[in-house]
């Protein structure tokens, strides 16, 4: 607040600026942020690293009255292309003010015609299809809201980039949890289907040796019975030697999340910072920025090399395990450090539009270069510590499935044995015994369709996946 003027505020110059209001949307949790154009994009650090990458939705203003004018070719090329490509960003070209473009004295066909027309123009200069520049006209749209006129709302073609919207932002919101969370539930399910399944063979073979009529029934009960002692014992040794594995791994791991330590991207800001700070001339700027950014790209390549020696040896004990029980492939989780060093030579190569704004950085060295980096840095440190965090979590879990496979098997065996000694010892008769098992294996069958049931919802389609695209925008026409 002005310290003489009640009234008036201050406003920094280079921030942006946060207006709330009530609206059943934004009270939803819905953020709008609106960018004055080129300027902002390229002088202010925190649009172009921060904000845009981590939005949802991304709609690029054309106007049809101009069409794609050197600056909007600009800020598409050097910030909103490459946006466009990842799966969790929708990015959506919209031609405004379509109405400046229609003819009042000719048919709504020509009109039509007119719009398809620089639809055509935009997509060329822009490298996408015609059909993925969204037509509307927002005074349309609004005077018609304001009138409750629905034709000419629908004219404006508003209602159908709010759909489109919609209806994108659902899907990708989905594919997310669809990449994250039921993908685990699957392994989980997966895991458990095969421990009723052999279950459930155990306990039909039990039936089969109670339904045998052999004199020798009890001796042949006995024989499983050692049988599945000797399994039991087998899978106690396994999960002994998987709980020394797990210690190796943590032992490794540890050595390897030392290389991402808070401590090491610190240092490395202060040393940049100092470097950044304390030159004048453009190439110390970059040399301090480049040399930040290799030390970061060698601590994350340094421990890349210790994650794959670690995965290989995960490799060695699934195949061992696999070939040991004759099992098919199991899923294991695995870790992938590579688009983390992506992202960082990305964030590199953006910040190549800023240091080469060779009067921003000489002439508002203090000011503009202090910010640059504190941003920069700031998406370089979230990085670090995503890749901690996913690493860290990899560890945890990378031996889980062959651990609960063993685990639940080892019960299975336990609850066999058990089972087959009260079988041996029983007075009831042979077809009482095996009444009860098949109980048992009905049980288990139910439970089987269940779990089938589940995966098969489970790999279906999201309910939004057929519209994360509509097939063709109409040109709207009055």
């Amino acid at each position: 607040r002005h310290p003489s003027d009640a009234t008036k505020v201050y406003v920094p110059a280079w921030r942006h600026a946060m207006v709330s209001f009530d609206q059943p949307l934004l009270r939803q949790g819905l953020v709008i942020l609106d960018t004055p154009g080129l300027n902002a994009l390229g002088c202010e650090p925190e649009l172009t690293f921060s904000l845009l990458p981590e939005a949802d939705a991304i709609c690029f203003l054309l106007s049809a009255s101009t069409g794609v004018s050197s600056t909007d070719l600009d800020i598409w090329n050097r910030h909103i292309r490459d946006l466009s490509l990842r799966e969790t960003t929708g990015v959506y070209a919209i031609l405004n003010k379509i109405d400046s473009i229609w003819d009042e004295l000719e048919s709504p066909a020509y009109n039509r015609e007119v719009v398809r027309q620089m639809q055509n123009r935009c997509a060329h200069l822009l490298s996408i299809a015609p059909d993925e520049i969204v037509p509307v006209s927002a005074k349309e749209a609004i005077v018609a809201r304001a009138d409750k006129d629905t034709d000419r709302l629908e004219n404006s073609n508003l209602p159908a980039l709010e759909k489109l919207l919609s209806e994108d932002i659902t899907h990708r919101k989905e594919l997310i949890l669809k990449n994250k969370v039921v993908k685990d539930v699957l392994t989980m399910l997966h895991g458990s289907r095969k421990m009723l399944k052999r279950r459930r063979e155990s306990l039909l073979e039990q039936i089969k040796t109670l339904d045998s009529g052999s004199e020798n029934r009890k001796q042949k009960l006995q024989d499983l019975e050692a049988q599945a002692k000797t399994e039991q014992a087998f899978y106690h040794k396994k999960l002994i030697m998987l709980k020394t594995s797990r210690k190796v791994i943590e032992r490794d791991g540890s050595k390897m999340l030392a290389l991402l330590n808070p401590d090491n991207i610190n240092n490395h800001r202060q040393e940049a910072g100092k470097a950044l700070t304390s030159s004048w001339t453009i190439v110390g700027m970059n040399n301090a920025i480049d040399v930040f950014f290799s030390k970061l790209t060698s601590d994350i390549e340094n421990m890349e090399q210790q994650q794959q020696a670690i995965q290989a040896s995960v490799a060695s004990i699934y195949q061992q395990y696999e070939a040991e029980q004759g099992l098919a492939p199991i899923d294991y989780p695995r870790m992938n450090i590579r688009p983390y060093i992506t992202r960082l030579n990305d964030l590199r190569n953006k910040s190549g539009s800023f240091r080469r704004n060779l009067k921003k950085l000489l002439t508002e060295q203090k000011s503009t270069s202090k910010r640059f980096f504190l941003t920069i840095a700031n998406e370089a440190a979230n990085i670090y510590l995503e890749l901690r965090k996913e690493t860290k979590h990899w560890l945890n879990n990378v031996l889980l499935p062959i651990y609960q496979n063993t685990q639940k098997t080892k019960l299975v065996l336990d609850e066999q044995v058990l089972r087959l000694k009260a079988l041996a010892n029983e007075a009831q008769n042979a077809a009482k015994q095996a009444s009860d098992l098949d109980d048992l294996v009905n049980e288990i069958d139910l439970q089987l369709e269940q779990a089938g049931d589940i995966i098969r919802e489970l790999r279906k389609p999201a309910p939004s996946e057929s519209s994360r695209k509509p097939a063709r925008f109409s040109a709207a026409a009055r």
